[in-house]
């Protein structure tokens, strides 16, 4: 009897997305490459058998890098900075904290040296410059601008020696808790000199910096194939014209929007617009609205390619000025002289959503 995926792995089902087959046609044991998407968020490409086996996803594990979340340069900019340029064209941004690949590396005296990066991320510095360290009492005036009382509390009793007795090697590691969460750390004094964050806090923050750049591409998606639409019937409701949303009555398949008093169509580009088989029904819809003696005009993303018999007026981006001209563009064949501006009617066009 097959072990159905979608039967025994329900939770990994959960994470099947955009495949061309549904995890109930797959077996437990299947070779196949299969595109995910954890609960992380994240998304990425492997085999069933190994998700099976207790893959997960790769960037969260450190075995991919992904820039802005798991680079060094994201979570280390204090070893990022001591990156060499011989390295290039490999920089710090595309390799994980975890790698163990050997690189140069330049300290802020000029040394050069090459090391393992994760070596350089569990806290080993250059070996010059530890060589020639010497005992740095905290309680020194004038060493580093970090208070000796700040780093005396995160110093943890478990070290059994006194802060200022500590060393100012790089290498050696000392036990920290975190002033903000409350984490035990390890880390050189060196590096907390330097004004070092948590593992747990810095990784927090990657966190929040990936889950805004996601919310910044959802705003940027909805801005994109959401938006032009709205702002259409916005403007439409503000100069009087009458429009009809989802009519099937003249050629059975329904429009987008119908200009009776104009006899024309509106289609606007959604985000699945660009395969085939919808550019396929698109010239279907085309060609029967040129049967019916119905004028289609259709307003296209930056990316998407013309219609034949329509008329089609293509966004020269996503930005608000794009949009607006889009608009002017349509609004200007229907021979309508309307004021539109979405930036400076975003507020208004989002009331009339609501509402």
């Amino acid at each position: 009897m097959k072990r159905i995926l979608a039967i025994e792995y329900p939770e990994l089902a959960l994470e099947w997305i955009d495949n061309d087959i549904s995890p109930m046609d797959v077996t437990v044991g299947s070779h196949k490459k299969i595109r995910w998407k954890g609960r992380c968020g994240h998304e990425w490409v492997a085999i069933v058998k190994n998700r099976v086996n207790g893959s997960g996803c790769p960037y969260c594990s450190g075995n991919k890098v992904l820039k802005g979340f798991n680079d060094i340069e994201t979570l280390f900019p204090d070893v990022a900075s001591e990156w060499s340029e011989e390295n290039y064209p490999l920089t710090p941004d595309r390799v994980t904290a975890k790698c163990n690949k050997k690189v140069k590396w330049c300290c802020s005296y000029g040394h050069s040296w090459e090391a393992r990066i994760s070596d350089r991320t569990d806290g080993h510095g250059c070996p010059v410059c530890e060589q020639n360290s010497r005992i740095i009492r905290f309680s020194d005036v004038g060493i580093v601008g970090v208070s000796f009382d700040m780093l005396s509390i995160q110093f943890s009793d478990e070290n059994q020696i006194s802060i200022d007795a500590a060393s100012g090697s790089l290498r050696k590691m000392y036990l920290w808790k975190c002033g903000s969460c409350g984490e035990d750390f390890r880390a050189s004094v060196g590096y907390m000199l330097k004004g070092a964050v948590c593992p747990a806090c810095r990784k927090e923050v990657s966190k929040r910096n990936y889950e805004s750049m996601l919310e910044e591409r959802k705003d940027l998606r909805a801005r994109r194939f959401r938006l032009p639409p709205l702002a259409f019937e916005y403007y439409a409701y503000q100069e009087g014209l009458q429009f009809f949303k989802d009519d099937d009555s003249i050629i059975g398949i329904p429009f987008q929007y119908f200009l009776p008093k104009h006899r024309t169509a509106i289609e606007f580009s959604e985000q699945r617009d660009c395969s085939k088989q919808h550019r396929r029904r698109k010239g279907v819809v085309n060609d029967l609205c040129l049967r019916t003696k119905t004028k289609m005009i259709r307003i296209l993303d930056s990316t998407e390619g013309s219609y034949k018999d329509c008329l089609c007026i293509s966004r020269v981006d996503d930005s608000y000025e794009g949009i607006s001209e889009a608009l002017q563009a349509l609004f200007g064949i229907l021979h309508i002289d309307a004021d539109i501006d979405v930036e400076r009617d975003i507020e208004s066009i989002k009331c009339h959503l609501r509402h």
